[in-house]
């Protein structure tokens, strides 16, 4: 898996074993959508993974980056992504539960957006939404089709719908 815009554009990810990572075709209309929306931003990449949306997000702008992930063998090489992408000095990552970490943080910063990839089909979306919607910020939700969201604006591919509130 490689980045496909910006200015590290053709790096490498690596992948950790037993994750789904979020598509390259997915990326792309994510942040086809946000367009230069994503510049000067702090960018929130919950269940990180790999960490490629993140990167993606640095690599467009993003002014910083906060990767949560709850597992410590994903972390390590999630800090690899970042340290091979050279984005260590304007990225941090959180090693806990992500619905835990939204109930923690407050979000007084407008220019906020929060991107989630949680596991398919196991009941994340709404604890995402009843969490995030009082946060003050740009939500950007990958899930299955099988998990309908009844707000906001959906674009689709394949069995995978991206939701933006």
């Amino acid at each position: 898996m490689r980045i496909i815009g910006g200015e590290a554009k053709g790096r490498r990810i690596v992948l950790p074993r037993g994750i789904r990572p979020t598509q390259d075709k997915v990326r792309a209309m994510v942040f086809d959508v946000l367009g230069e929306e994503v510049q000067g931003t702090k960018f929130l990449d919950l269940f990180a993974g790999s960490g490629a949306v993140g990167i993606e997000a640095l690599s467009r702008g993003a002014k910083e980056a906060v990767f949560v992930e709850h597992s410590k063998k994903v972390r390590e090489i999630l800090k690899e992504n970042i340290r091979s992408s050279d984005y260590t000095d304007r990225a941090k990552i959180i090693l806990k539960d992500a619905i835990k970490f939204l109930e923690t943080i407050g979000l007084s910063d407008h220019r906020t957006i929060i991107f989630a990839d949680p596991p398919y089909n196991k009941g994340w979306v709404e604890k995402l939404l009843h969490i995030s919607i009082e946060k003050n910020a740009v939500l950007i939700i990958e899930h299955s089709k099988h998990e309908p969201i009844n707000i906001g604006k959906h674009y689709k591919s394949g069995d995978t719908v991206i939701t933006f509130i």
